[in-house]
C-alpha cells in the first residue's frame, strides 16, 4: 500500500492538524454523518455501509483542518486551498478549510448533503438509493437540474460524473472488503494486496504474469 501511504505522508501536509474532530457515532447518526459507530463497528460514507474499519479510516471521511496552510510545501496545495480546488500530485483536495486525501470524500465535500427522507422527486430519490452494482450510467435529473451521489447532491454535470465514477469504486470496494480488506483498500486506492497477490489500478485487477515470466 505504499501509493496510499505515500499520499497521506507528503510533506505539503505540514500544515494540516489532526482529523476533522466527530463525535462518537450511534448508527441512527452516523448513517447520515459519514461517522463510525464503534458498537455496531459499521462506518457510512454517503450513506455507504461499510464494515471494514481499514477501509473507513482510509476514506477519510470527514477530512482534516489545515491549521496554517502557508506552511504547506507544496505551491500547488497552497495555491489550491483558497480556491476549493484539488492537487493531483498530492492526491489532496480542500474544502472548506479542510484537507481530503481521497479524490471521492473531496468531491463529496464540494457537494450538497442532502437528508433523503425529504427527496419528494421520484428519480432523485431512486438515484439516491442506488447502490447496486454495476450503476446506472445516468442518473442525472433534468427535473430538478441536480445529481444524486448517495445523499449528495451535484449541481455541475463534470463534479457528477467525477464522484459518481468514485462511488461505484467505494461500493465495488466495499464489497471486496468481505473477502479481503487489504485487496479493498489497493481496489480503492491503487496498489498491492500481497497477501493475494493481486495489484490494482483506476479500480481493476491488472492480470498476473505467467509464473515463467516472474
Amino acid at each position: 500500500m505504499r501509493m496510499v501511504l505515500a499520499g497521506l505522508l507528503s510533506v505539503a501536509l505540514q500544515g494540516v492538524a489532526a482529523a476533522h474532530p466527530t463525535p462518537p457515532f450511534a448508527c441512527a447518526m452516523a448513517s447520515t454523518s459519514n461517522g463510525w459507530c464503534d458498537g455496531c463497528r459499521t462506518g457510512y460514507l454517503a450513506t455507504v455501509e461499510i464494515r471494514s474499519a481499514k477501509l473507513f479510516e482510509s476514506l477519510d471521511a470527514n477530512g482534516h483542518n489545515v491549521t496554517d496552510p502557508a506552511s504547506m510545501d507544496c505551491v500547488v496545495c497552497r495555491d489550491a486551498f483558497p480556491r476549493n480546488g484539488y492537487c493531483g500530485d498530492c492526491r489532496i483536495g480542500f474544502v472548506g478549510g479542510h484537507a481530503f486525501f481521497t479524490r471521492l470524500t473531496y468531491l463529496l465535500a464540494r457537494g450538497e448533503t442532502r437528508d433523503t427522507s425529504t427527496i419528494s422527486c421520484t428519480s432523485c430519490s431512486r438515484a439516491a438509493a442506488d447502490t447496486t452494482l454495476p450503476l446506472e450510467d445516468v442518473r442525472w435529473c433534468d427535473l430538478c437540474g441536480h445529481g444524486m451521489v448517495g445523499n449528495v447532491v451535484f449541481r455541475d454535470t463534470f463534479e457528477y460524473a467525477a464522484a459518481r465514477k468514485r462511488f461505484e469504486r467505494l461500493l465495488r470496494a466495499v464489497r471486496e472488503s468481505e473477502r479481503c480488506e487489504d485487496c479493498a483498500m489497493a481496489l480503492f486506492h491503487g496498489g498491492a494486496c500481497r497477501r493475494c497477490d493481486i495489484t490494482f489500478k483506476n479500480g481493476e485487477p491488472l492480470k498476473s504474469k505467467p509464473a515463467a515470466e516472474k
